[in-house]
């Protein structure tokens, strides 16, 4: 009998495509969504990297996730609201369904968790129900430390002061951080014209609080990161110079340390400028970072036994950050394309190794945030490349990019925004959004693809983990999100393209925005509150702590066709607050400032609003223009 041959390839085709589709569809990773919820206000957060750096643990490989989230109670102090929402928000654990309220110091409002560390332990600040003498009306902050179902008032330094912030604890209990002392100082890294004393790194441990000291001749200093040896990661000012690199994010020349009991503080070096800021280091004492020159150039190093290396390769573009690091020494970080306007998370194995990990669809930029021992990556990919509500959570595992919306059941309550972090395990920690545009922490855990069951989300309630997808819903706006503590002592967005951070904070961003429908956008973010007769500065352009650092507000912007113009038009009457300018890029009206920028000394109080446009070069030009309140306090 004769075959019929097309038939028979027909058949084989059919089964080949069959195959891969069933292999592709095993390969293909599932996850459950566990709602974190709140505490019965609008909202839960996640620390933001410290602040800029993004190599913070707020997951470990047990499976336990520190977070904080919304009460119902309005912020008694709605001049300086904890968060910006105005809420009472109180630092949580949440480990093997359960979620644990860890509480705050007794007589204190707020609390927020800022590091977990691989034997659960947890650190982060409080309010402490005093008010700070040097400011009026501030609350206190204090460092804390959570274990053993108690919580520990770090205090301040030894010489004397009212403020502390812990961000990052080991296993063995040590607690590093930033706290003011009381000498005068106008350059405070945290909160420049707004805190007023030195900020200094320190080291706590048997209950004593250590000043770290500085580099050089520096005044102010910061520790960011403990590894499990006890080694300390942090910034310094290197001397009284300007900073010539990156003025926007420090105003004055800084540097990256590397402190340990046995050689004290090490200066981790440069590859040129004034501006070397470590961004992470892991259990083998690697420390990465990127740097700045003054050619605004910035490159992700990697420093290793003394010698600091540029990460190396390019994927079209002149830039790269280093984001995260895995005990490997495998670099997670970004690159940008050619014309260094879009960027896309990259990975490094080896020095010189650069690989480009995409994007989800066709997004022009994606951002990494956390790298595991099995080399999975996670991270946020932008459809503008801006953070907005159409961000989406991403996994990058084994040569492939995952949107993580579509790794969950569907029908899911929250849209999954930002992937924070990563473990060992593959557990996933990050930022959604409910149907109101609330922000929520979630945790994904990965189930079988086959069941369903195993799959099905859960909403945290008080105390366990129940099976629901009812959304909550916003709750009116009880204080002046502008003169939240959040925003006034928030991160700026720097000068070159990847310094910019992720400014989410689970929705997008508060100002009335009205913005051109065109490729054009501005990206700047909310600019800060200010003072009479003080210097105005970015405080913190993201997520707590408080890790200032500047002399006024930069205004950024991506898309269209470069040079752009900048310009400022009054809004229902109002104008800039009197004192302050708004220089464009071909004048340098204001000290220590990169223009475009908000700079100068405000002279009278109120609230103003304010209109910033830009035009690019296109013809004819493109205009895209936002619209900003900027309080003034007496």
């Amino acid at each position: 009998m004769k075959t019929n041959q097309s038939v028979h390839i027909g058949a084989i085709a059919l089964f080949t495509v069959l195959t891969i589709a069933t292999e592709m569809s095993a390969q293909q990773p599932r996850y459950k969504l566990i709602d974190m919820g709140t505490f019965g206000g609008p909202q839960s957060y996640l620390n933001d990297g410290n602040d800029g750096t993004n190599s913070t643990r707020i997951l470990n490989n047990r499976g336990a996730m520190a977070s904080w989230a919304d009460t119902p109670t309005p912020d008694p102090f709605p001049a300086f609201c904890f968060d910006e929402d105005c809420f009472i928000g109180h630092a949580f654990q949440f480990h093997a369904g359960v979620r644990t309220d860890l509480g705050a110091l007794a007589d204190g409002m707020s609390s927020q968790a800022n590091w977990i560390s691989a034997s659960g332990l947890v650190a982060g600040v409080s309010q402490n129900g005093e008010i700070d003498p040097l400011i009026p009306g501030l609350p206190e902050l204090r460092a804390v430390l959570w274990r053993n179902g108690g919580i520990t008032d770090l205090g301040t330094l030894p010489g004397g002061g009212y403020e502390s912030f812990a961000t990052a604890v080991n296993s063995r209990g040590q607690v590093v951080g930033e706290a003011q002392n009381t000498v005068p100082d106008d350059f405070s890294m945290v909160g420049p014209g707004f805190i007023t004393t030195q900020t200094r790194a320190f080291l706590w441990k048997n209950g004593m609080m250590q000043d770290l000291g500085t580099l050089g001749t520096g005044t102010d200093a910061m520790a960011q990161f403990i590894n499990e040896r006890g080694q300390i990661v942090g910034w310094s000012y290197t001397s009284s110079a300007p900073n010539t690199s990156c003025p926007s994010f420090l105003p004055l020349a800084a540097g990256s340390f590397i402190w340990d009991e046995k050689n004290g503080m090490r200066d981790i070096g440069n590859l040129g400028g004034t501006c070397a800021i470590a961004t992470g280091v892991n259990d083998q004492g690697i420390v990465i970072g990127d740097n700045i020159d003054d050619n605004i150039i910035e490159r992700g190093f990697l420093w290793d036994n003394g010698s600091i290396k540029d990460l190396g390769g390019t994927i079209g573009g002149t830039q790269t950050t280093a984001e995260a690091v895995n005990q490997a020494g495998e670099v997670a970080g970004t690159g940008t394309l050619a014309g260094d306007v879009s960027f896309h998370a990259t990975l490094w194995m080896h020095l010189g190794e650069i690989t480009d990990l995409g994007t989800v669809a066709q997004d022009p930029c994606s951002f990494p945030s956390s790298i595991n021992a099995r080399t999975q990556i996670v991270g946020a990919s932008l459809p503008g490349c801006a953070f907005d509500n159409n961000t989406r959570a991403f996994l990058w595992d084994r040569g492939s990019l995952f949107d993580l919306n579509t790794l969950i059941s569907p029908g899911a309550s929250l849209h999954l925004q930002w992937a924070r972090d990563i473990n060992d395990r593959g557990e996933i920690a990050g930022i959604g959004l409910d149907i109101d545009n609330n922000s929520h922490a979630f945790l994904l855990i990965p189930c079988g693809a086959n069941d369903p069951s195993g799959c099905q989300e859960e909403v945290v309630s008080s105390g366990a983990s129940q099976p629901t997808a009812a959304p909550l819903r916003r709750h009116s706006q009880t204080g002046d999100a502008s003169g939240s503590i959040q925003q006034m002592l928030r991160r700026p967005i720097g000068p070159a393209p990847l310094i910019l951070r992720p400014t989410i904070r689970g929705r997008s961003e508060s100002t009335s925005a009205t913005e051109s429908v065109t490729s054009l956008q501005i990206t700047s973010g909310t600019p800060p509150s200010g003072t009479v007769g003080k210097l105005y500065d970015v405080r913190c352009n993201q997520i707590p702590p408080c890790n200032v650092i500047l002399g006024g507000f930069p205004v950024t912007a991506v898309g269209g066709v470069q040079p752009y113009t900048w310009f400022w038009t009054a809004q229902l009457g109002s104008s800039l607050p009197p004192g302050l300018l708004f220089p464009d890029m071909s004048r340098y009206q204001c000290l220590n400032v990169r223009p475009p920028a908000i700079c100068g000394k405000p002279t009278q109080a109120g609230t103003y609003n304010v209109v910033i446009t830009v035009k690019d070069s296109k013809s004819p030009p493109s205009h895209a223009s936002k619209s900003y309140a900027i309080h003034i306090f007496p």
